[in-house]
């Protein structure tokens, strides 16, 4: 509805490896996709519907794993047929000025960087460097903070239903 109300505005979809988001995403307050159980998008219904799988059978990492497949379709599908969209690797927007270079200008931007380019970068700096699932207060992102568990369950899973999608999104 949103792209139809406004589709040539650019927007951005940002990923990172698929064992990686499935494992933060299924962490204990961290699964909101175990809601799509029970209300499941339309995209989300389709594909089981398609694979022809019950969604109240489904494991929670298998689930969120299925449930991550349908955004990642929904971006890459977008991007390829609107042309409006950029793909944005995790790991580019930990490269020194990406952003500030080639995220907000792809946004239309260019004339607020232009105004104040030490405002901007600054702002992108403090953006980047802040965890965003803390509430309640500033506390700075620490890479080293962020080495978590990947279990066997998690690596079938994101095998199974998000296969390649990762690799073929930075082909794009």
């Amino acid at each position: 509805m949103a792209r139809a109300a406004v589709p040539n505005t650019p927007w951005t979809f940002h990923y990172r490896d698929s064992t990686t988001t499935l494992a933060k995403s299924t962490q204990h307050k961290r699964n909101a996709c175990v809601m799509t159980r029970r209300e499941p998008s339309t995209a989300l219904a389709h594909k089981a519907s398609e694979l022809n799988i019950e969604l109240d059978g489904l494991s929670t990492e298998d689930l969120c794993a299925m449930y991550l497949s349908t955004l990642l379709e929904a971006a890459t599908q977008e991007h390829t047929t609107s042309g409006t969209g950029m793909l944005i690797s995790y790991d580019q927007l930990l490269e020194h000025d990406f952003v500030t270079d080639v995220v907000l200008p792809y946004l239309g931007l260019q004339a607020a960087i232009d105004a104040d380019p030490a405002t901007a970068s600054a702002n992108v700096d403090s953006t980047l460097s802040t965890q965003s699932k803390n509430r309640g207060g500033v506390k700075p992102w620490n890479a080293d903070e962020e080495v978590l568990h990947i279990s066997d369950k998690v690596r079938s899973a994101s095998s199974l239903f998000m296969g390649n999608a990762i690799e073929a999104i930075g082909r794009l």
